[in-house]
């Protein structure tokens, strides 16, 4: 198979509320739980699969830590026909459009590149499945053949580096500068890494949610056209490797291949004004940053190195207090870092490499090395890519080999 360079939790997530049942004691069962991943690679497909926890009663000798895996949809460019040979998606990310409790609003905005700067975007509602679902039960849900799902819209980035990409957090808000005088309505944007170094702040050309901070009274106008250009930043520097967005502060950061890793953040805080600058500059790797994410309670940056080092810097209010190390790993992998994700207690993240390995840390104990170790893809290429579930129950990684893996994460 293909190998894959991405994969994606999705943050749609249901439980099966009326799958739930009664156990030998009669007491009732907790309902499985429903969660969403993609993966991208080499073969130009995302594919899209919904995992379900295996329920286990009083009578069942299922594994707790079971998992049901379904292809359900199959995502491809809007041009692809069936069956036929496309560039393989080497950036993928994944959004709700929308950041509020109501589980019936919102959908789900999936936004992937090529090598070649080629941004495609799809739509897919929040789903309504439950386990009881004629459409989603059946007897044997492997049996079922995945949809297939066009994208809804395409754009090019000129120059474009084709391997970074990332969407901006939707309860940001509308990003600045396009709220509330303009004639459209917000869009969803990405930020995607140029040749020439800059980072374009692009329109998805799906609009915000109305439900969303700042985003509504606009919502009979047709959203900021797919492919404009709110933003540049970086222009003349060195060619950016990978790029995250902070989910509580409107900060960029950007890592590079001479190792440098810069925070932009938006120089105003009125939607009408404001562009973004760079705060700082981060001197601590020698080699390409191709690893790079904030814990999930924004409180550290975390970077990976090829020369497998990774480093923690202290990113509390980065717009007003300068961004420090605060520690580092030497020799985390044998190899290139090549992603990190971040798990949601707020103190481990996962980091994966070129060695095959996937490792966890915890931030408090970075000095006694990593915490677990999954080495089910040593020797098989490289790991490109992690991510994590929202409930921090399960890591997801995926190989040269095009296979991904599953893992527990639960301590």
């Amino acid at each position: 198979p293909p190998p894959l360079w991405s994969a994606k939790f999705s943050p749609c997530r249901q439980a099966a509320i009326s799958s739930a049942g009664t156990g030998a004691a009669g007491a009732t069962n907790p309902p499985p739980s429903l969660q969403r991943l993609l993966t991208s690679g080499a073969d130009g497909i995302i594919r899209a699969y919904r995992l379900t926890d295996k329920v286990v009663s009083a009578t069942s000798p299922l594994d707790a830590t079971a998992v049901k895996i379904c292809h359900t949809d199959s995502l491809v460019g809007t041009s692809q026909t069936d069956g036929g040979l496309s560039l393989g998606y080497s950036a993928l990310d994944v959004v709700r459009n929308y950041a509020g409790s109501d589980r019936s609003a919102g959908e789900e905005v999936v936004v992937a590149t090529n090598p070649v700067g080629c941004v495609q975007v799809w739509t897919r509602a929040e789903q309504p499945a439950t386990a009881d679902d004629k459409e989603n039960s059946g007897a044997d849900e492997t049996q079922q053949v995945a949809k297939t799902v066009k994208a809804d819209l395409e754009f090019t980035i000129q120059g474009a580096t084709g391997t970074t990409l990332a969407i901006r957090p939707v309860a940001l808000g509308p990003v600045h500068g396009s709220h509330p005088k303009a004639k459209q309505r917000p869009a969803i944007v990405a930020a995607v890494g140029c040749l020439d170094g800059s980072v374009q702040i692009v329109s998805t050309g799906v609009g915000l949610h109305p439900g969303e901070r700042g985003a509504s009274g606009n919502e009979d106008k047709d959203p900021v056209e797919a492919g404009t250009v709110h933003d540049k930043l970086g222009t003349g520097s060195v060619v950016p490797t990978s790029l995250v967005w902070s989910k509580s502060s409107d900060t960029l950061a950007v890592g590079r291949k001479d190792g440098t890793v810069d925070l932009y953040c938006c120089s105003s805080d009125d939607y009408n004004d404001g562009s973004y600058r760079r705060l700082q500059r981060l001197l601590c790797h020698p080699k390409p940053v191709r690893g790079l994410t904030f814990t999930s309670d924004d409180a550290l940056l975390i970077s990976g190195d090829d020369e497998g080092t990774l480093a923690v810097h202290d990113a509390v209010r980065p717009n007003k207090t300068a961004v420090g190390l605060v520690g580092a790993v030497l020799h985390a992998h044998s190899s290139y870092v090549l992603d990190l994700a971040p798990l949601p207690d707020g103190k481990r993240f996962a980091s994966v490499g070129a060695d095959g390995l996937v490792n966890v840390w915890d931030v408090g104990m970075l000095n006694s090395g990593a915490v677990h170790t999954f080495a089910e893809g040593k020797g098989t290429g490289m790991v490109w890519g992690v991510s994590t579930t929202s409930d921090g129950r399960r890591i997801v990684s995926v190989h040269d080999s095009g296979m991904f893996v599953l893992y527990s994460a639960e301590e």
